[in-house]
């Protein structure tokens, strides 16, 4: 019995650890739809209570602005990087890079 606790436990404590890493490794925009979710889904509920829903408002602000920025570091990233090809690009054209 005792071992069927033990390998019980062990399955738990894998099943924890791989949660874990998923978790971990979840986008920014996964984590931002989790949470929405979960809102949404409050919020139709009638679980929120007034307090509640003007905290949860601060929060999803926070978020709104910490997805704006993201969105906005990973386009001028793209920028920058489609701007380093080009130039690449332009200097290889040239025959400059020799």
């Amino acid at each position: 019995m005792q071992l069927i606790m033990r390998a019980y436990i062990e399955r738990w404590k894998e099943v924890n650890t791989a949660d874990t890493l998923e978790q971990s490794r979840a986008s920014m925009e996964l984590r931002w739809q989790q949470v929405n979710s979960i809102y949404l889904l409050a919020s139709s509920m009638g679980i929120t209570t007034r307090e509640a829903t003007e905290e949860n408002e601060e929060i999803m602000r926070r978020w709104n602005k910490l997805k704006d920025l993201y969105e906005y570091r990973h386009m001028v990233k793209e920028q920058a990087e489609k701007g380093l090809k080009y130039e690449h690009r332009r200097k290889k054209q040239s025959g400059k890079d020799r």
